[in-house]
């Protein structure tokens, strides 16, 4: 499956994509972002995605592509109870700061419109006060479940159909979903 909107586009892990992934989950400004900073080995990584997303299905992860370069990672995972934990991560997002925006919304708008979501968590790292500030700015609010190491942040359907960032979004942008 693909989600596309102007420069961006979300695409659907498939195994051939391992290796991408692989890099892109090893390039130095996503590891910083990740709950675990340290290198992935390669036999660490094809357990995790064999685990995960092949066997287990227990995330659905897309690959971001920015202007047709590969960019990032955007996941959904832990479902529970019409909620799901939402991780966005962008190479040098300073350097891409509309490619986290967007991939965030298209996620959103999966989750909510596709999958029949309530509510998204983010859990931010507490030392990511950048990520913070952009998870309130698109209509996150505290939980109050806060970590001693993350920030634990929620979105709610109604939120997000209210917020000016999103009803702005879903004006201007036209998503296309393809399989």
């Amino acid at each position: 499956m693909k989600i596309t909107t102007n420069n961006i586009s979300l695409h659907s892990f498939r195994p051939e994509l391992s290796q991408l992934l692989f890099e892109i989950r090893n390039d130095e400004s996503i590891r910083r972002g990740m709950r675990d900073s340290n290198p992935i080995s390669w036999v660490n990584h094809t357990r995790w995605v064999q685990d995960n997303l092949i066997e287990g299905k227990a995330q659905q992860l897309f690959i971001v592509y920015w202007h047709e370069e590969p960019t990032g990672i955007a996941l959904l995972r832990n479902f529970k109870d019409s909620a799901a934990e939402i991780g966005i991560l962008i190479k040098d997002s300073a350097a891409h700061p509309l490619a986290a925006y967007y991939a965030s919304h298209l996620l959103a708008y999966y989750g909510f419109k596709i999958l029949g979501l309530n509510r998204l968590y983010s859990y931010v790292p507490r030392h990511n006060d950048r990520a913070l500030a952009y998870n309130l700015k698109c209509g996150f609010t505290s939980t109050n479940m806060d970590t001693k190491e993350y920030h634990c942040l929620c979105l709610t359907i109604e939120t997000s159909r209210s917020k000016d960032t999103h009803k702005h979004f879903g004006r201007r942008h036209r998503i296309l979903i393809t399989p």
